[in-house]
């Protein structure tokens, strides 16, 4: 089943969330499948801890996870 049917919206908004995250990434979400959805499953175990600001960065963990090139890439 597709995104648009699992979520019960316009398949219109599912294009403008990821063209929205594309954006904000700075890149297709098509170029690191594996780090979006490891992002998306800590968010659905986590819940709101993983939007938590840490302390020394300043920035949303979930941008990082998503986000920040892994080392060596």
């Amino acid at each position: 089943m597709s995104a648009v049917g699992r979520l019960h919206i316009a398949k219109s908004r599912v294009a403008y969330r990821m063209r929205k995250a594309e954006h904000l990434l700075g890149r297709p979400v098509k170029d690191n499948c594996l780090r979006l959805q490891s992002a998306l499953l800590l968010f659905d175990v986590l819940g709101p801890a993983a939007l938590a600001t840490t302390a020394d960065s300043g920035s949303r963990a979930w941008s990082y996870a998503v986000a920040a090139p892994a080392s060596g890439t």
